[in-house]
């Protein structure tokens, strides 16, 4: 071997964790160079090549090779896998492998395929006690192992949906004090405030995406959950009212979805005629699909500054969420 040491770890990283972060950086202080393999198969929960961007963002300076080989016989349980690993590690190492690190015993048989020495780091894992399958099955548990890059894959997403932005706020910011986490406001009314204009048809893809833009932001620093109290749909809707631009065209930018609607919902019905036109949340909830999560939460009154009755029944949905879900925080 070369007077430069150079170090190999196999994972699925599936999602890399505090765990995987430990392992690496350990890797990184002990070989001179470092190669990480990330394996990953069509079928896998997560998508590889979404993995694949995390650990780029995790770890610039390793150098990452993405295996994406279809091979039955190359599962850690079967005979022989050892050597499918070791034969697709050395097509990568040309000038040999001289540590192999793992945190699980196939690391020990692999560093004897490839005539390496195997480093264990933390196979007890006392010091991070998580592993990737733990992860995906209950997130919220181990959300403080998550690194910042693939917390918004599992963060909860709520949409607070109504009439009255300003509700729509109010509740945002309540429910986010309340869960100790962050709100994703209005960015219209923001950006309106700054510039000190009122928006145009040609401000409004900008403002579509600085929405979605600015839920995508948060996402990653949120804990646990994020309330969102105008995603894109809602801002074409109101467009919509006010300018005469068709909906359908204007909703493009809008979200995946949400784990949650939180419905605000009016103790009187909306009048008819002009004030029907008005009515946002009953032409939002009727373009939500049949299966999605929507719990009705009554609004507060017309000047009435206290959301107490609001924040509790909003407060019950958002729990039910997480229980039905199995991942309480």
């Amino acid at each position: 071997m070369s007077a430069i040491k150079r170090g190999v770890i196999l994972g699925r990283f599936m999602p890399p964790h505090n765990g995987h972060r430990y392992l690496i950086d350990f890797g990184r202080h002990v070989a001179d160079e470092l190669t990480v393999f990330l394996c990953s198969l069509p079928r896998d929960p997560i998508p590889g090549e979404l993995r694949l961007r995390w650990m780029k963002e995790l770890f610039p300076s390793v150098r990452l090779v993405h295996v994406t080989e279809e091979n039955p016989n190359a599962n850690k349980a079967q005979p022989g896998a050892v050597r499918i690993w070791a034969a697709a590690i050395t097509r990568s190492m040309l000038h040999g492998v001289d540590y192999v690190f793992a945190s699980e015993h196939y690391g020990f048989d692999l560093s004897l395929e490839l005539g390496a020495a195997f480093v264990p780091v933390d196979p007890s894992r006392s010091l991070f006690p998580v592993s990737a399958s733990a992860v995906r099955a209950a997130p919220m548990t181990y959300w403080d192992y998550l690194p910042e890059p693939v917390r918004p894959y599992f963060v909860r997403r709520v949409c607070i949906a109504g009439n009255d932005v300003g509700q729509r706020v109010a509740l945002g910011r309540a429910l986010a004090e309340h869960f100790k986490t962050i709100f994703a406001g209005d960015y219209a009314a923001f950006w309106q405030e700054h510039v000190d204009r009122e928006p145009t048809a040609a401000d409004l893809p900008l403002l579509l995406r600085a929405q979605a833009a600015s839920e995508g932001a948060l996402a990653r620093q949120a804990q646990r959950l994020l309330f969102v109290t105008t995603d894109p749909t809602q801002l074409a809707l109101r467009w919509s009212v006010e300018h005469g631009e068709a909906a359908d065209r204007l909703t493009a930018e809008r979200q995946h979805g949400y784990d949650l609607y939180l419905a605000l919902k009016a103790a009187t019905p909306t009048g008819t005629g002009e004030q029907a036109g008005t009515d946002l949340l009953s032409r939002y909830v009727a373009m939500l699909p049949a299966q999605v999560r929507v719990a009705s939460i009554p609004a507060p009154k017309p000047g009435d500054g206290h959301i107490t009755a609001t924040l509790e029944a909003a407060c019950s949905a958002v729990e039910q969420l997480l229980k039905t879900s199995a991942q309480s925080p």
